[in-house]
């Protein structure tokens, strides 16, 4: 008797779909902690700090139409984040968000779509290591869809700590009408480092 994995019932596209989204995570991942790991040790040698400084990346998964119609019904995520020293609310970090979206990393043109936000994170617990926290997100997003486009963008979702540098993200995004009277409405899962 031959073992299954679950996935051998789904159409041929979808499990196809599943298959690409694991090896997708499981390559940006790897790639992406040798490489921090890799700049951090080399800027701690010259002497410049990259404190509160993050990359991030992750699936964003449409949840609209104007979306799944130009784009693939998952889209790469690629994010930047820069600590703002003061903050509104106690145990909490305020933060710039500069976030890519894509069918492929690095392709910036049509199919595309770039944020700029400003962020809180709201921590449950105010001191500690692996904390949980809520996300606030507002600002711009950059679509490059069907024409280019600036819409209204709130955010919001929730993390937890893995350790002293990584984190685990689920952000929803959601936009004003663009001009094609389209959105930007995603759910994403992001995997992040920060100095």
């Amino acid at each position: 008797m031959s073992k299954t994995t679950g996935t051998e019932t789904l159409p041929g596209p979808r499990r196809g779909w599943i298959s690409n989204m694991k090896t997708t995570l499981m390559a940006l991942t790897a790639v992406m902690i040798s490489g921090v790991a890799s700049a951090n040790s080399t800027f701690q040698d010259t002497g410049v700090s990259l404190e509160g400084f993050v990359v991030k990346l992750g699936l964003a998964f449409p949840v609209d139409n104007t979306l799944k119609n130009n784009l693939t019904s998952n889209i790469n995520s690629l994010g930047l984040e820069f600590a703002i020293s003061s903050s509104y609310a106690k145990s909490s970090e305020a933060f710039l968000g500069l976030d890519y979206y894509g069918r492929n990393i690095g392709e910036f043109g049509k199919g595309s779509f770039t944020t700029v936000t400003y962020n809180t994170r709201l921590f449950k617990e105010a001191e500690g290591s692996r904390r949980s926290y809520t996300i606030l997100g507002l600002g711009l997003g950059f679509a490059n869809i069907s024409q280019s486009d600036t819409v209204y963008l709130v955010r919001g979702g929730f993390g937890k700590e893995l350790s002293d540098h990584t984190f685990i993200e689920a952000i929803g995004s959601f936009s004003t009408k663009t001009a094609n009277d389209g959105s930007f409405n995603t759910i994403g899962l992001y995997f992040g480092y920060r100095f």
